[in-house]
């Protein structure tokens, strides 16, 4: 599924009539930032914008952080474009008479990447990892979900497939799972390097509390920027 924000008709219209894409058209901000916490994971998302103005730069860069493996276009006039790929941004023209099908050729390009199964979150935690044969190690956790976590790591990088448990503690809460070493994940853009952990035995009552806490502090992160990130808690 594709998600589009356009202040366009014509786009509107270009993307609603696209024969090989699903498509979800919304029309506004916060509209947008619901689709994409509470939707079925995008193959990508697309901003049609008139003037990226320090509003939309804000949310856009919350986003990224937010998704860091979320596929984001935005599509600019012309007079637009050249600043908007220097601050590292994939920009399609509005004008193109090619766009429809530079879209599709796109996607498909990264339809098979590494999408998550949950949406995840990088909140100021700490957890605690325990693996056989070595003490309990902590690392600062960059991202949550109900599925899993990432460890920050520079130097320890657990073989896959290590089972263990993990304690990672909230506010006013720990989280205690068995789990599964997922892999390694060197330095990029949006994440340090380190590893992923898969939350092995959690209760459907504890999936369901992380994955409102999750979209609850996504939306509010999303809508308000500016705002820093704080551990969430089970009284909110």
């Amino acid at each position: 599924m594709v998600i589009c924000y356009s202040e366009s008709e014509n786009i509107k219209q270009l993307f609603e009539n696209a024969p090989d894409l699903q498509v979800s058209l919304v029309n506004s901000q916060e509209n947008l930032a619901s689709a994409i916490v509470e939707g079925s994971h995008p193959v990508g998302v697309f901003i049609q914008l008139e003037d990226l103005n320090e509003r939309w730069s804000g949310f856009i860069s919350s986003l990224k952080k937010c998704y860091p493996l979320l596929t984001l276009y935005l599509i600019l006039p012309e007079e637009q474009i050249a600043a908007a790929e220097k601050a590292g941004y994939q920009v399609f023209g509005l004008n193109d008479e090619s766009l429809l099908d530079k879209v599709t050729r796109e996607l498909v390009s990264v339809h098979d990447q590494d999408k998550r199964k949950h949406p995840r979150f990088d909140w100021p935690l700490m957890g605690k990892l325990d693996l056989p044969g070595r003490p309990p190690e902590k690392f600062r956790v960059r991202s949550i979900s109900s599925s899993g976590a990432f460890m920050e790591s520079e130097d320890y990088f657990p073989e896959v497939d290590n089972r263990g448990t993990v304690v990672i503690t909230f506010h006013d809460f720990s989280l205690l799972s068995g789990c599964r070493i997922t892999g390694k994940r060197a330095i990029s853009e949006n994440l340090p390097s380190g590893f992923g952990v898969e939350f092995t035995d959690l209760t459907q009552t504890s999936i369901e509390i992380i994955e409102e806490m999750v979209e609850d502090e996504l939306l509010r992160t999303l809508l308000e920027p500016d705002k820093p990130a704080r551990p969430p808690s089970i009284s909110g």
